[in-house]
């Protein structure tokens, strides 16, 4: 039998190449991560090791922090295991466990075989909360394969049973720290195209400089994990516009048949697209520059449209794009300075007034009450939620999101009440039938409770202005009804929004919700792509459902105001006000005149009774002194008469 003693060497060497893992840990945590994947573990019942960057959100206040993530799989009984926090919530737990099944079962192994230990290094911490998941099963999948993952990338993302990676919060902050330090890239979950989240990762992308991949699975993911994967030319992309087939597309075939105006509506188109260029050029140097190029391009094509017609249509493309823009704009923003942001467009987008409602201006008296008041709404629901909704910076950017299409609203009311200054006419009041359609048209609506449009037709009803509560309500309406016929054939869409609108065109609104219709239309029967045309024709219906409700309720508004004069009853209002104020302070004025003027005359009184009373007694004196005297006369003289 040879001898059993391990050779001196051999000992020397393992201390040795201890001494060095050691050495390495304390002088970079990032060199740890290498020397854990690749360290030989001498106990017998290890059967792989990795790790990777992990990436966690501070919400007291919204910063990102990284961490490293190590796990040990050994022979066992199927247990999972956390260590290094203080503390780990059992959401992290049942995250690590699931990352364990799907890992076993996707390799062919039997999860009971093993024990998985992840080791967190933050040992002060609290963890909670599953979008470790995923790292957690990419790193399952390395130590089963002995498959190194790559050590300049982090993750993010939940896993679901079946593989999928799922959807997380606080992907600005996180990957803002792994920009921080230094990492080349970061895999998210997968978003859909044209999503808040879509445009949330090229927004983080280019304001941090990281490349985001997004991942549907884990296989995927651990493609990208391991190097398997390049990921040159697989960043995040997001589409800011759709291309339509603008030089193909016939000039707005309708016309409105009355309370048009409709070189002003081509005014506020005007108005929006310069809005828009303006906020587009604040970014046109620096990171962003590349993504305010595509902006102008949709601004473009906005303008393009609006050459041929379709104002609203235009106008509302320009409005999107001023959308993107702000959030684009407001990449740096931090949660108290967004709260401070909202404040002020809610002060000021309440501080415009509109100009009197007249027969003549009710289409822009109207149409800005509309956007005020949905810019109200937004802006003060995004304030009063705030602390719910901004629990990281992903939260931030979607409040700043909303506040640009707040403020655009605003924006827009504010010029459509100089229109209507404009306008003038003689001032209008609404009838009682008008109360009595509102009250039935938000019956109807209230099944579209949860819209915005309802629940400001709502509020315009409270307040008395029925027009506005009517003209709410059918937005409500017709944007939750039009949906119901989507099932249909894109042809028999395109029949039916055609048909529709063409029955649709008294006003200026309804007019134009008419012709972006037919825009629709055009654009689907000149589509190539069915899913495409299929889409266009649905916003075609959903449009021409849309004017034929402002179109109808427009003209009953219309015949339904009867002349009254509300700025000058509201100006005799004030005056009667004044006056009766005059009147109520030269009442009491001359009571205290009164008042002053009796106590004068009681106190006179007083002093002229005791003058009296003074001068009788100096009169009773002298007749008494006269008297001695006389009497002594007398007695000389003639006798005293009595």
């Amino acid at each position: 039998m040879g001898n059993s003693n391990v050779p001196a060497y051999v000992i020397i060497a393992a201390v040795a190449a201890f001494l060095l893992f050691v050495l390495a840990s304390a002088v970079s945590p990032h060199a740890g991560v290498h020397a854990a994947a690749k360290t030989l573990e001498f106990s017998s019942g290890v059967v792989g090791t990795a790790s990777i960057h992990a990436p966690a959100v501070i919400l007291s206040n919204n910063s990102g922090v990284l961490t490293i993530i190590n796990l040990t799989i050994t022979n066992g009984d199927g247990t999972v295991n956390i260590t290094g926090p203080r503390s780990v919530g059992s959401s992290t737990l049942q995250a690590a466990e699931s990352a364990a099944a799907f890992a076993s079962s996707y390799l062919g192994r039997t999860e009971t075989d093993y024990n998985f230990t992840y080791t967190i290094n933050d040992y002060n911490a609290s963890v909670s909360g599953p979008s470790a998941g995923a790292a957690m099963t990419v790193l399952a999948l390395s130590a089963f394969s002995n498959k190194p993952l790559l050590s300049d990338f982090t993750m993010t993302g939940t896993i679901n049973p079946n593989g999928t990676i799922g959807p997380i919060g606080g992907v600005y902050d996180k990957m803002s720290a792994a920009s921080a330090e230094g990492l080349k890239f970061g895999l998210v979950p997968y978003a859909a195209p044209g999503s808040f989240e879509n445009e949330l990762y090229v927004l983080i992308q280019t304001n941090f400089g990281i490349p985001i991949i997004e991942v549907s699975n884990v296989s995927q993911a651990f493609a990208y994990a391991s190097g398997s994967l390049p990921i040159t030319g697989h960043n995040a992309t997001y589409t800011f516009y759709t291309t339509y087939n603008v030089s193909a597309l016939p000039s707005a075939p309708l016309s409105c048949s009355d309370q048009c105006n409709a070189s002003r509506f081509q005014g506020l188109l005007n108005y929006t697209e310069n809005m828009t260029g303006s906020l587009i050029s604040t970014m046109s140097n620096g990171r962003f520059s590349g993504i305010a190029s595509n902006l102008s391009n949709a601004l473009r094509q906005s303008e393009q449209i609006g050459s041929k017609g379709y104002y609203y249509a235009a106008a509302d493309f320009a409005f999107l794009d001023y959308a993107n823009a702000y959030l684009m704009h407001s990449a740096s923003t931090t949660k108290p300075q967004a709260l401070q942001i909202l404040t002020q467009t809610s002060s000021s987008c309440t501080s415009i007034q509109p100009p009197q409602l007249t027969s003549s201006n009710l289409e822009y008296v109207l149409g800005g009450e509309l956007r005020q008041a949905w810019g109200n709404y937004t802006v003060d629901s995004l304030i009063a939620n705030y602390n719910s909704t901004a629990t990281d910076s992903d939260g931030v950017m979607q409040n700043m999101y909303e506040n640009g299409i707040s403020q655009a609203w605003c924006n827009s009311a504010a010029y459509m009440y100089g229109v209507a200054q404009g306008i003038g006419g003689n001032a209008s009041e609404p009838s009682a039938q008008l109360a009595a359609l509102a009250s039935s048209r938000i019956s109807e609506a209230g099944k579209y409770s949860g819209s915005y449009y309802y629940q400001t037709a709502l509020a315009a009803y409270s307040h008395h202005n029925y027009p506005l509560a009517i003209l709410d309500a059918d937005y409500a309406l017709a944007t939750g009804s039009a949906s119901n016929s989507f099932s249909m054939n894109t042809s028999a869409l395109d029949a039916m929004a055609e048909s529709i609108s063409n029955s649709s065109t008294y006003g200026i609104w309804a007019t134009q919700y008419a012709n972006e219709a037919m825009f629709y239309v055009y654009e689907s029967r000149l589509a190539t792509n069915s899913s495409a045309a299929h889409s266009y024709a649905a916003s075609a219906y959903s449009s021409a459902v849309l004017a034929s409700a402002i179109s109808n309720d427009t003209r009953t508004i219309a015949s339904n105001l009867l002349p009254a004069t509300p700025q000058a009853t509201q100006t005799q209002s004030d005056f009667g006000a004044q006056l009766s104020s005059m009147y109520g302070l030269l009442e009491t004025i001359a009571i205290l005149i009164l008042a002053i003027l009796i106590i004068v005359a009681i106190i006179l009184g007083f002093v002229l009774m005791l003058v009296y009373h003074v001068s009788k007694a100096g009169s009773d004196a002298m007749r008494r002194g006269m008297t001695v005297q006389g009497g002594a006369r007398k007695k000389a003289g003639r006798p005293a008469r009595r």
